[in-house]
């Protein structure tokens, strides 16, 4: 999309104080359509359903990074050939795998003087606005990738190849073509290509790991993104990617590693908290287990998983720990409007080991939190008639 002085930008702040000196040193070099949001979160939550060409973020947000928004926009598939100004407290090597990979170019640290944005944000605006030939190309093959046209997109990057030579950007987005239509096998010798062009490609390695991933083989995928995690600590994906690759090939130590780290860039990243989760409760750790739920689940989704794991424990004949469990969840989500499930669940459990009056009581519990509950109305008119007849 061809930006111009008119082109939205979204201004993402600290608070609204800064939010409204960036909007004004936008302003005073004639950019007006303008859109300002205080904190990652807000911002996300439009930017989802609305585009913007250009982004002024401050990394230091208190709610997210700027570089974790950026990841988590790209993720949605809407994002991609958009520009950043990214202002950031202080420059670290550590952003700069992220930055290569997400082609975010200007960087500004601190101090953050009016003069020197503008002089960064010129510098942007006009790159942006005079593409060069490879780069129109690379955009218009990633845009029709993004809008669903994956074999429009596979022939566009493959005739800039043509025409460009073989570059590491292309080569990434042939690539992603293919995962992205559940071929890794396909995929990996694109990836392996990159890695020719550029032996230090860090996205390349990570996409190579996560053909491995795909095809299930975690413990090749795992080898490959342990390496990659420690060299890229800021990159959610590969974060993901190197706990889902250590949970499934048993290195429950090195997946919590992954996922912890993956909970600390975004706290509301549902599988790092039901992969932390998971561990937690095989370690025994219920009250952890339901603490980093709170934050990535709302109240229903905590109480489904909750639940979903106590059936597993029963299921495989630890009726006991799926008690001890439940019991400890009842402790920890004890306002959360959605317990009654939990009291039912508990109630089964202890039918299962013929606890009878325990499960009694759970159901009544469960009755009470919910007086609809017609599950637990029959357990109980269940119990009742089974007392008669004995």
């Amino acid at each position: 999309m061809p930006i111009n002085k008119s082109s939205r930008i979204a201004i993402v702040a600290k608070d609204k104080s800064e939010g409204d000196s960036l909007a004004g040193v936008m302003r005073a070099i004639g950019f007006h359509n303008l859109q300002i949001f205080e904190g990652a979160k807000a911002a996300y939550e439009v930017c989802i359903r609305e585009q913007f060409p250009i982004f002024v973020i401050h990394n230091e947000l208190s709610d997210m990074t700027g570089l974790t928004l950026i990841q988590k926009l790209r993720a949605t598939g809407n994002y991609g050939a958009e520009a950043h100004l990214l202002l950031v407290d202080e420059i670290s090597e550590l952003f700069l795998p992220i930055l290569q990979e997400f082609n975010i170019k200007y960087v500004l640290p601190k101090p953050f003087h009016p003069e020197k944005i503008q002089k960064k944000f010129n510098s942007l605006f006009i790159e942006e606005s005079n593409l060069t030939p490879f780069e129109k190309d690379y955009r218009a093959a990633l845009a029709s990738l993004a809008a669903g046209m994956t074999d429009m997109a596979r022939e566009m990057a493959i005739e800039a190849l043509k025409t460009h030579g073989h570059h590491e950007k292309l080569l990434l987005l042939l690539g992603e073509i293919e995962l992205s239509i559940g071929h890794p096998d396909k995929a990996r010798p694109f990836f392996n290509a990159a890695l020719k062009v550029n032996p230090l490609s860090a996205a390349a390695t990570h996409k190579i790991g996560k053909t491995y991933l795909m095809e299930k083989d975690f413990t090749k995928a795992a080898e490959m993104l342990n390496h990659q995690m420690k060299l890229n600590p800021l990159n959610i994906e590969l974060l993901l990617n190197a706990g889902l690759s250590n949970y499934e090939s048993g290195n429950l130590d090195l997946a919590n590693q992954a996922m912890t780290q993956l909970h600390g860039l975004d706290t509301q990243n549902k599988k790092a908290g039901e992969i932390m989760a998971t561990i937690a409760i095989k370690e025994g750790r219920i009250l952890d287990a339901c603490d980093v739920l709170q934050d990535s689940h709302d109240q229903s989704e905590l109480v489904q998983f909750l639940n979903n794991e106590g059936v597993k424990l029963s299921q495989n004949n630890d009726v006991p720990g799926a008690i001890k469990m439940y019991t400890k969840c009842l402790e920890a989500v004890r306002n959360n409007p959605y317990i009654y499930a939990i009291y039912y669940n508990l109630g089964l459990a202890y039918t299962k080991i013929q606890q009878h009056e325990l499960a009694l009581d759970c159901y009544k519990q469960a009755l009470k939190c919910k007086p609809d509950f017609e599950r637990a109305s029959q357990a109980i008119a269940r119990y009742q008639k089974a007392v008669k007849s004995a």
